[in-house]
């Protein structure tokens, strides 16, 4: 365990990549905005009950797309502390050019940024969010039943009997009608 992450106090994120999602992940979509709406709802509402401390994967799409919503919350008063648990060093390193300069936005705003291997080695990925689940709370995701990590770490935590806000359960028509 981390001496500065209270699980109590934390929330961790898990959710898909840009090409996974059932809608078009622009900003120009309805759907997208809906989801960072309802990101942002879910982040100030557990803010309100205590959970401050916010577990950032840092993989491209909801992650970090979450990570945005803590740091927004955090300037509109909350007192959001966003960590970033990166699942080693260099994995942004060869990403194109807006995803590289989000997610250093991120690591450059973050209360604490973790970097959890040096290098990459087969299975980092689930070992990242393994490290969430066992961090945190609550976990916070978007989860319509795609294979791949996000179901990895759904199925975690609920063996390890946290609970999880699934975001995808409202759908994004439900969450385009919510605005």
């Amino acid at each position: 365990m981390n001496p500065s992450i209270d699980p109590a106090e934390a929330v961790a994120f898990s959710g898909y990549r840009p090409d996974k999602f059932p809608f078009p992940y622009t900003p120009d979509s309805q759907a997208y905005r809906s989801l960072r709406e309802a990101l942002y709802r879910a982040v100030t509402t557990a803010c309100q009950r205590g959970q401050r401390t916010f577990l950032c994967g840092m993989a491209v799409g909801f992650d970090t797309l979450a990570g945005l919503q803590v740091l927004r919350a955090r300037g509109a008063g909350y007192g959001a502390r966003l960590v970033c648990a990166v699942p080693y060093a260099g994995v942004a390193d060869r990403w194109p050019r807006p995803d590289r300069y989000a997610f250093d936005h991120l690591c450059r705003e973050a209360g604490e940024v973790i970097t959890l291997s040096p290098r990459y080695f087969s299975g980092c990925f689930h070992a990242r969010n393994r490290w969430l689940v066992d961090h945190a709370g609550l976990l916070i995701c978007y989860h319509c039943g795609v294979p791949g990590g996000t179901a990895y770490t759904v199925r975690y935590a609920k063996s390890r009997g946290l609970p999880i806000q699934n975001l995808a359960e409202e759908g994004p028509e439900q969450l385009t009608l919510a605005l």
